[in-house]
């Protein structure tokens, strides 16, 4: 799986046109604006920047950590076959050892039955 970027739109410029059209949408209504939208559209700006970075820093965090989790099952993956791997061979080699003993003691039966 590969991240792929993507280009996120913080504020739409349609949004911020239909914004400075609303005044005199409103006005043509008899409404006045400011009972009609309180507060203005625009002064959301440094929240909706506020937001949009934050929202960057959790991804930023959580793709580190995701990639941490990968790394760390790479790495207890790879030590469960090691561990398999130097089991089987010093099992081979105990066995070998054990097979080495029990012929020196067979061959020094028979000398002693000659």
């Amino acid at each position: 799986m590969r991240p792929v970027p993507a280009v996120v739109a913080l504020l739409l410029a349609a949004s911020l046109a239909r914004a400075a059209e609303a005044p005199n949408y409103v006005q043509r209504l008899g409404i006045a604006w400011e009972t009609w939208t309180y507060p203005h559209p625009v002064q959301f700006l440094p929240l909706t920047v506020k937001t949009a970075l934050y929202q960057t820093f959790l991804d930023a965090v959580t793709s580190e950590n995701v990639a941490r989790m990968v790394s760390m099952k790479s790495a207890t993956d790879n030590a469960e076959k090691m561990i398999k791997a130097l089991s089987m061979e010093y099992n081979r080699a105990r066995q070998s050892q054990i097979t080495t003993e029990l012929s020196e003691i067979m061959g020094g039966v028979e000398a002693m039955n000659k």
